[in-house]
């Protein structure tokens, strides 16, 4: 369908405007534009397309800030998993080097120049956004469920365990909260917060 729409020199908008609707999404919108980006390359847009767009995302970084504190750092994971897919130059960040005034972009550079050499260590780009949602296995999930309580358990704080739980986006396994402390239920008869803890689900 982005074939018919004969955007000609302005095919690079695509991913810009994307990349600047994720980073107000959660983490599994980033991982599905990051996919949705690595799909396009090659198709509707091209390598220089997409390095223009992130040459564009860049520029208006001091702009994006305002709506999305965090648009820097995220910008920069969207550099690296361009590059881990390789739709995106490994010398872009180099060619920006001495060059750049912007805070902003440098502190996206800068991230993305972390994350990179990073994955040098072994560590996969491509699990940059983590790995949220439905896509998680089931196995994972209880883990997480587990060290969310135990951390729980041992902090009492309860706004932590209920971010760590949104953060998870599996509003579909919260039974799994409840079956773990109704399990456990001694240490959380101990837990004086324990009705306080029920409300994080």
């Amino acid at each position: 369908m982005l074939k018919n729409l004969n955007l000609g020199e302005m095919k690079y908008s695509v991913p810009v405007l994307a990349v600047s609707l994720a980073l107000e999404g959660k983490a599994s919108h980033r991982e599905m534009t990051s996919k949705l980006i690595s799909d396009l390359c090659g198709t509707v847009v091209s390598k220089t397309d997409v390095e223009k767009s992130f040459d564009r995302l860049l520029k208006e970084l001091p702009e994006l800030v305002l709506d999305s504190p965090r648009a820097p750092q995220l910008v920069g994971q969207f550099i690296a998993r361009a590059v881990g897919d390789g739709i995106l130059s490994n010398t872009y960040i180099d060619g920006y080097k001495g060059t750049v005034d912007c805070v902003q972009a440098r502190a996206a550079l800068d991230r993305a120049t972390v994350l990179l050499s990073m994955s040098k260590g072994g560590k996969r780009i491509d699990s940059v956004w983590g790995s949220g949602g439905g896509q998680q296995s089931v196995k994972h999930l209880v883990k997480e469920i587990d060290m969310l309580l135990k951390e729980y358990l041992l902090s009492g704080d309860v706004l932590e365990a209920e971010r760590c739980l949104q953060e998870l986006e599996v509003p579909h396994f919260h039974h799994e909260l409840v079956y773990e402390v109704r399990r456990n239920q001694s240490p959380f008869n101990n837990c004086q917060q324990f009705d306080v803890g029920m409300q994080i689900i």
